[in-house]
């Protein structure tokens, strides 16, 4: 697909400090410099850092502090925006978050807002899974009268860096509550994949949700082998149950709220519903997904 829209729109990006945020930012400045980003973050002083001091250098792009329950009292925030963004926390508010920037969008005459969602959306997940609260935004985006796309990505890599790197280098496992095969996607993929879609024509997108994976399914077991190679060290893959990876997360601080989240996502994964094998990703951009032995490559200690 390579049918452009304006070179100059407005892009308003919510979670712009985040994993995938950041990287699409960075789409947009090396591949479409013209285009006018307003970047909300929730540290601005952070955001900055991130992206190596992308927002001084470049005047095309504005950086917004604020916290999203806020967004009532923000709503100028979206005069002047062509297009939106949308990656919000996934927490028990989100829909509530997301509903907000659909409604505020309409008013001021967005002309497209690209949701990213997860693969597995699904109204009928339980209510505290992430699932339920992306199907739950999904609706809302759909129902609100802005032209939509929503991507649908699989787990990222990069949670092994976010959430396993202390047990991968400090104690030399991979702990998991289940092994099942999931087709990890590499966020720069997803950022890539959104960004022809925020700059193409809206009307190729508009209405769709293309799904967002890897290009196969792994086990937990294969990555740890994966990463025992690229690491140099011996990593083991360590299968646990529900009760001893909650008990496991609890020793690290998370939060209940965060983990009982995780555990409605790995009890996902291993109805096997997160291993197939998706096209989309090379229909939107040309490109074969990154592979996580290239990821696992780039990984050091």
């Amino acid at each position: 697909m390579s049918v452009r829209g304006q070179s100059n729109e407005h892009i308003l990006v919510f979670g712009a400090s985040g994993t995938v945020g950041k990287k699409l930012i960075d789409c947009f400045t090396r591949h479409h410099p013209n285009l006018r980003i307003r970047a909300v973050c929730k540290q601005a002083k952070m955001a900055a850092g991130t992206h190596h001091g992308l927002f001084e250098q470049n005047r095309n792009i504005e950086c917004i502090e604020m916290e999203l329950t806020r967004l009532e009292s923000h709503s100028d925030l979206f005069r002047g925006i062509d297009r939106v963004f949308m990656l919000t926390p996934s927490r028990l508010d989100q829909p509530s978050i997301e509903g907000t920037i659909c409604r505020l969008a309409a008013q001021h005459n967005v002309k497209h807002i690209v949701k990213l969602s997860v693969l597995g959306a699904d109204l009928s997940a339980p209510s505290n899974s992430l699932l339920r609260w992306h199907a739950l935004g999904e609706q809302l985006v759909m129902q609100c009268g802005v032209p939509y796309t929503i991507l649908q990505p699989n787990c990222f890599m990069q949670n092994v860096e976010k959430m396993d790197w202390e047990s991968v280098t400090k104690d030399g496992a991979l702990i998991k509550p289940g092994d099942p095969k999931v087709s990890c996607i590499d966020c720069r993929d997803v950022a890539e994949a959104a960004s022809v879609v925020l700059t193409e024509s809206i009307d190729i997108h508009n209405g769709h949700t293309y799904c967002l994976t890897g290009p196969e399914g792994l086990k937990s077991s294969e990555l740890a082998s994966m990463l025992s190679k690229h690491l140099d060290r011996p990593i083991q893959f360590r299968k646990v149950d529900d009760f001893e990876y909650f008990n496991y997360l609890k020793s690290k601080n998370v939060s209940n709220e965060q983990i009982l989240t995780l555990l409605k996502l790995h009890q996902f994964y291993r109805q096997g519903l997160a291993k197939h094998v998706a096209g989309d990703f090379k229909i939107l951009t040309g490109k074969n997904p990154r592979h996580i032995e290239e990821y696992c490559s780039a990984l050091r200690v």
